[in-house]
């Protein structure tokens, strides 16, 4: 099984169907997305603080987490 499917199976569909009763689940499971996605952005800025740090290894992972989040911050400024 995937990462993917994983994440789908956990949180549930948020798609539309324009049936209310399917669609007042899908509408629940949004607040599931937002913690989520609240969990990791939270993680990845508070890793992203080591990247200055004079220790390699440390200053790879804010390094990493850093790009992570200007890239997310990129793709979010082109659709919002």
């Amino acid at each position: 099984m995937s990462f993917d499917e994983i994440l789908y199976r956990l949180l549930g569909d948020i798609q539309p169907l324009a049936d209310s009763t399917i669609d007042g689940e899908r509408l629940c499971n949004i607040e599931k997305y937002n913690d989520v996605l609240y969990f990791v952005v939270k993680e990845l800025k508070e890793a992203a603080e080591w990247k200055d740090d004079n220790r390699d290894s440390a200053q790879k992972i804010g390094k990493e987490c850093y790009k992570i989040l200007l890239d997310f911050k990129e793709t979010l400024d082109e659709i919002l």
